[in-house]
């Protein structure tokens, strides 16, 4: 399965979600869409905290 349209840490909620739901999981690889929004929390939460 891949989320699309859901960034960062959020899509992680639908896949476990899902995982429960199928009861199986056979791999999981975080795409370039999860860390453009980890990425993006990180730089504002280090220029608030200055």
């Amino acid at each position: 399965m891949r989320t699309k349209g859901i960034k960062g840490e959020a899509c992680l909620d639908y896949v476990d979600l899902l995982v429960q739901w199928l009861d199986r999981e056979e791999s999981r690889e975080l795409t370039q869409e999860y860390r453009e929004e980890s990425e993006v929390q990180t730089h504002l939460h280090q220029r608030v905290r200055r």
